[in-house]
């Protein structure tokens, strides 16, 4: 569902800036040695939302 705040410009760059810094996090979980199949599994799910 859209709601109207999606087209406020503030709403736009803090959803900019969360999702550079979640990609960012993104990287560092799928390229972690010692991430396990279950984090990946919640970090995909998360990122699909």
């Amino acid at each position: 569902m859209k709601s109207y705040f999606d087209t406020d410009v503030l709403t736009q760059t803090l959803k900019t800036l969360w999702q550079k810094r979640f990609v960012n996090y993104m990287k560092e979980v799928v390229s972690s040695e010692d991430t396990d199949k279950e984090q990946r599994k919640i970090a995909y799910f998360l990122a699909t939302q």
